[in-house]
């Protein structure tokens, strides 16, 4: 039987099904009414801002960056061992609460190391704050290195301040990899980016604040650098679109409509 002819049974005849049961079927008949709610396979980008060739902040970054610190010590390598909410001492960046991320680690790669860095360091990692900003902590994937982030909660957009976007033909080296469950749901790299952009993307050089949706939900990103360059960025705080939940309100009013209107009818029939 297929998904339409159990959506009109559903109108014809009253089902001996509990309310949470009418309700899932009916979020289920609207999931297939309407189609998938986004592609798996081309996340939409969205540029809010870039740094128009230059190694500075570029402006406006309507969002909150993830806040991993302030370093001491400037154009430093602060840390190279997984980042969690009770990371101390030894390991200085940590996860601040509510984030909505369980960890950040770090892989090992070729010549330059993957980690949190403060500052530009030469011939590693150069930060995306801008020339004039030293200490303020960052993420960066190293020469054939990796950053992995794991989310508490599944996500289905992602904000994040882009360094230095290697966006060349010959030198696409920057990936972004999303995963829900360990399978792969979409990829992104620096031409991408430079793509979406258009003339104000000057490879190697151009910092740029953007947002990745139209996902389905992740659970994990990885940012890599397979070539020679780095990798370097500043996450954006979580900011979840639970298309799901407006899902299931739709079909929740659409069951009270259909009880409300049952009301009159059954007052009407016991006269």
């Amino acid at each position: 039987m297929t998904l339409f002819k159990i959506c009109r049974m559903m109108r014809v005849v009253r089902m001996p099904v509990r309310a949470s049961a009418r309700l899932t079927l009916a979020a289920f008949c609207l999931t297939g009414l309407f189609g998938p709610m986004a592609s798996a396979a081309s996340p939409s980008i969205e540029i809010y801002s870039n740094s128009g060739g230059n190694n500075t902040l570029p402006s406006p970054i309507p969002f909150t960056i993830l806040n991993l610190g302030t370093n001491k010590t400037a154009n430093t390598l602060v840390q190279s061992t997984t980042v969690t909410s009770s990371s101390s001492g030894s390991a200085p960046a940590k996860l601040p609460s509510g984030a909505e991320i369980s960890s950040i680690a770090f892989g090992t790669g070729g010549s330059t190391p993957s980690g949190v860095f403060a500052g530009g360091v030469g011939g590693q990692a150069a930060t995306p704050f801008g020339s004039t900003n030293t200490k303020t902590d960052y993420l960066v994937a190293g020469a054939s290195g990796s950053v992995t982030v794991s989310y508490t909660v599944t996500q289905d957009a992602l904000q994040m301040l882009w360094g230095s976007v290697d966006s060349s033909a010959t030198n696409n080296n920057n990936v972004i990899i999303f995963k829900n469950g360990g399978t792969t749901i979409a990829t992104v790299n620096g031409a991408d980016i430079a793509s979406a952009m258009g003339s104000g993307s000057v490879s190697g050089t151009t910092n740029v604040a953007l947002r990745f949706f139209g996902l389905s939900g992740f659970d994990t990103v990885v940012f890599s650098d397979p070539g020679s360059a780095a990798f370097e960025f500043a996450l954006g705080l979580p900011v979840p679109e639970p298309a799901t939940i407006g899902l299931f309100g739709i079909a929740a009013a659409g069951l009270g409509v259909a009880r409300v209107r049952g009301k009159p009818r059954r007052a009407r029939s016991a006269k």
